[in-house]
């Protein structure tokens, strides 16, 4: 079973986009960050730095030379300022428009829908008990235009605002699924690589040198898989990828940095990929997933709102899932009776 397609399948009749991100990269465009270092004691100035981590080296590289020479040279004396350039509403909303045509080049003219999730809401997800905040380290800096770049894609015909919490790229995934092969999702996230039984076009490939998107499916039963996906620029680093109920089962063992939950301790992407290796079936997948977590018993932990939380094998493996698994709809969460499964 091949996994990735080469093209648009010609079955393919509407794309629904997950259109948060295309917003936020044009308000982004039009901004620019530079850093320099301010002494608290004397008020001196270094040179201004293009980026944070430049500025960060320059620290780093300071305290080298000053111990080196057997100088002095004390790094909390030095704060770092940044200095925000930002360019006009209009620029701003041109660079939206310029990444939505990027995106759609690649639709071939297909109708689409796009989706924009309601701004200052609590997510579904943020719940207290959990290990810790779901999407809780999540940056607070809003980009200028940002609101300008939303307004413009909801004053097309084709963008819809969704609120109360459900988030655009669960809208998508819910559209392309009930078409099933005449729909396609649009995204950078690869969270929605779990659609199953529809094709998933990732836009996060548009960066790599091949400079176009992966088209994923996760065949009709809908299980998916996940493998080793080879980067040429880091011969010796392994990048583990996937599609369909596969990813969804590697993403809640091994966690999810982005958004905020870590998974089962001291488990990667090899144990994973080993564990699911032979699963043909929803229901080997779960079976497998769940001998595992029984093997490590009952577990307590710490919750990010001060409670000592205790779950059992069954419970924890829940809840791993419910946090990666991407609803359908409002009132859709993870359950194990979606996939006629119990222990």
């Amino acid at each position: 079973m091949n996994y990735v397609v080469p093209k648009v399948p010609s079955s393919v009749k509407l794309l629904y986009i997950d259109s948060d991100p295309i917003a936020y990269h044009g308000a982004c465009g039009v901004e620019k960050t530079t850093y320099n270092f301010v002494n608290k004691l004397s008020g001196d100035e270094t040179q201004m730095f293009p980026d944070a981590r430049t500025a960060k080296h320059w620290l780093k590289d300071q305290c080298e030379v000053a111990e080196m020479l057997g100088t002095s040279f004390d790094p909390d004396e030095w704060e770092r300022m940044s200095h925000k350039e930002v360019r006009s509403e209009g620029e701003a909303i041109k660079a939206t428009k310029s990444t939505l045509n990027s995106w759609l080049k690649y639709a071939k003219g297909i109708p689409f829908k796009g989706y924009l999730t309601e701004r200052g809401v609590t997510k579904t997800k943020d719940v207290e008990g959990l290990e810790d905040r779901y999407q809780g380290k999540r940056g607070t800096i809003v980009p200028v235009h940002l609101e300008a770049c939303r307004d413009y894609l909801l004053s097309c015909p084709e963008f819809h605002l969704l609120k109360g919490g459900f988030e655009a790229d669960a809208a998508c995934i819910s559209g392309a699924e009930k078409r099933g092969k005449k729909g396609m999702l649009l995204s950078i996230d690869k969270d929605l690589r779990q659609a199953e039984g529809t094709y998933c076009m990732d836009m996060t490939y548009l960066k790599t040198k091949t400079k176009a998107p992966m088209i994923f499916y996760s065949g009709d039963d809908g299980v998916g898989e996940i493998w080793h996906c080879p980067i040429k620029s880091k011969p010796k680093l392994k990048k583990l990828t996937g599609v369909g109920f596969k990813f969804l089962c590697y993403q809640a063992m091994a966690g999810d940095t982005s958004d905020g939950y870590y998974g089962l301790k001291g488990v990667g992407q090899e144990t994973v990929l080993n564990l699911l290796a032979d699963c043909r079936t929803h229901k080997e997948c779960l079976d497998a997933m769940y001998r595992f977590y029984e093997a490590r018993g009952d577990v307590t932990y710490q919750s990010w709102d001060g409670q000592t939380v205790t779950k059992t094998p069954l419970e924890l493996m829940h809840q791993h899932l419910w946090l990666a698994y991407q609803e359908r709809s409002p009132s859709d969460e993870f359950s194990f009776d979606k996939y006629d499964w119990m222990i």
